[in-house]
């Protein structure tokens, strides 16, 4: 959310599934007003896709990618990383519009810690994402 004081210990619920679909809603009130995040995921189409709701007010999404994977491109909303092998992943975001791509210290086990690549949707009510491993494309 974003705005609203972040209130630390809320419980995130599971309100809605759909085991047979992969299909996944969480809800939580932790900034005082209700945001849901619908998750989807499709093994065989190899993506997931993110609906991420505030109840009023607007939200940012905010992801982060594991430390091996570094920035390959940027642009009109779609991310590519990249690991040391050449495996690629791609995230797309809507409304694009305000995303930025940045890093942060992760603690990726017990007492280290790593640069790790971070993707934040611009702000808005709504914002869907979808991540596919393994595909991407690059722009010079």
């Amino acid at each position: 959310m974003t705005s609203g004081r972040f209130r630390e210990g809320t419980a995130t619920r599971l309100v809605g599934a759909d085991p047979d679909r992969q299909v996944f809603e969480l809800a939580d009130d932790a900034y005082g007003v209700t945001r849901t995040r619908q998750v989807r995921v499709e093994h065989g189409a190899d993506r997931m896709v993110v609906r991420d709701r505030a109840a009023e007010g607007t939200l940012r999404s905010l992801w982060h990618f594991d430390p091996a994977l570094r920035l390959v491109s940027q642009r009109d909303g779609v991310v590519v990383l990249e690991d040391g092998d050449g495996w690629r992943v791609t995230l797309t975001q809507h409304p694009y519009a305000g995303q930025s791509v940045g890093t942060v210290n992760v603690s990726p086990g017990y007492l280290r810690t790593a640069e790790s690549v971070t993707v934040t949707s611009g702000e808005a009510p709504e914002v869907l994402t979808v991540i596919v491993p393994g595909a991407g494309r690059s722009w010079g």
